[in-house]
């Protein structure tokens, strides 16, 4: 079945069920849940963000009546009707008994086997398979459970099809499109100055959308970590990031009425310091002494160390301390022709930069052979008999 939906709300699951009076040991029942929306409505999901545990509907944003929606509903308890439901208003809401083993379920058209009866359980369906006879419905435990979080079951298996409900009269705010990130990406690593950016989010009631976006050193968001808001363009630059630090972002999509649409929440990591700038010769020739000069631009910090790797299994071992801005030399002499490669990198506040590389070759020494030296000698003694003729 496809459904031609006209948008893609996340609605708040602890809106409905918490500040219906409810908890997770008493659970709801499907008609309570329709009622709710009908008459009360439903706000976006970063209203009021579901944790697994029993929360205070005090715990929602004051602004939530602006934010939410509303729909009519209505049933269907014969497969018939449940079918034309389903096609003429998407996915239905449904409940069934759940037994021990359809927590294993991995594939397949489930019929309840073997198991004991856990309780009472909440799905959607979303189609249905005539031949053999299935509905096809998704489940809320997660891609890993199931099909990637989907399951099929025979048709009146385990009360799955005795009452469904489905909503028709959508109205209310609806919340803008759900922001996708463009970049940074998880697991990236990026400079310490970057763009965060994230595709263009609409808004189905054509309100204006604005942008917060969420910045946090670690693996973890919380409220306080705002590093812009209400921005109109698609992207930000941050600057002055640590080197070698995990960050976490996301950013969160406004409507005029305060109803939001969050990201995923991202981790990347910043590069090590920059490699330095080495200057010296790229052709240096053997048995001579040559020096080398390394630098970082833009240099910040107290006390830098070097290190010198000249490609011929010897190094300088760590050299300073150096200041921030001070040009560092060192020098080396290679005793055989061939190719080396010179690597060279600091250290500051324990941090190991990036290499810099400089291939370098030393070319081999011209030979003077003894036809050129009697070529030499002859012409001499030419231009001598010239003069004394």
């Amino acid at each position: 079945i496809t459904y031609n939906m006209s948008y893609d709300a996340d609605l708040s699951e602890a809106h409905l069920f918490f500040c219906s009076g409810r908890t997770c040991n008493s659970g709801m029942a499907l008609s309570e849940a329709a009622d709710f929306v009908k008459h009360i409505g439903v706000a976006d999901e970063e209203c009021f963000p579901y944790k697994p545990i029993d929360m205070d509907c005090s715990l929602k944003d004051d602004n939530w009546e602006d934010r939410v929606i509303t729909a009519n509903y209505g049933n269907a308890r014969r497969p018939a009707n449940i079918k034309e439901a389903l096609v003429d208003y998407g996915p239905v809401l449904t409940s069934f008994t759940v037994y021990e083993d359809f927590k294993s379920y991995t594939g397949g058209i489930y019929e309840h086997v073997t198991g004991s009866q856990v309780g009472g359980h909440a799905v959607t369906i979303i189609g249905y398979n005539d031949d053999p006879g299935y509905w096809i419905c998704k489940n809320s435990w997660g891609e890993g459970w199931g099909e990637d979080g989907f399951f099929k079951i025979k048709y009146r298996e385990c009360g799955i099809d005795e009452t469904v409900y489905y909503f028709t009269d959508v109205t209310g705010n609806i919340p803008p499109e759900k922001p996708i990130v463009v970049s940074p990406l998880n697991g990236n690593k990026v400079s310490t100055t970057l763009n965060l950016s994230w595709q263009e989010c609409i808004d189905q009631d054509g309100s204006q959308v604005h942008y917060t976006v969420y910045v946090s050193e670690g693996y973890y968001l919380d409220e306080d970590d705002v590093f812009v808001e209400n921005i109109i363009n698609s992207s930000v630059e941050i600057t002055d990031l640590e080197t070698n630090t995990v960050y976490t972002w996301k950013v969160i999509a406004v409507d005029e009425k305060g109803s939001e649409a969050a990201s995923e929440e991202i981790m990347f990591s910043t590069l090590p310091p920059i490699a330095p700038f080495v200057e010296g010769s790229n052709e240096p020739r053997v048995r001579r002494e040559y020096t080398y000069t390394a630098s970082v631009p833009n240099a910040k910090g107290d006390e830098y160390y070097w290190f010198f790797k000249w490609g011929d299994e010897t190094d300088t071992g760590w050299l300073g301390p150096f200041d921030a801005d001070e040009e560092v030399s060192a020098s080396h002499t290679w005793k055989k022709k061939g190719e080396y490669t010179i690597k060279v990198r600091y250290k500051i506040d324990g941090e190991l930069s990036q290499w810099a590389i400089q291939p370098i070759s030393t070319p081999q020494a011209k030979s003077i052979f003894p036809h050129q030296i009697l070529d030499f000698v002859h012409s001499f003694f030419s231009q001598v008999n010239l003069k004394n003729n």
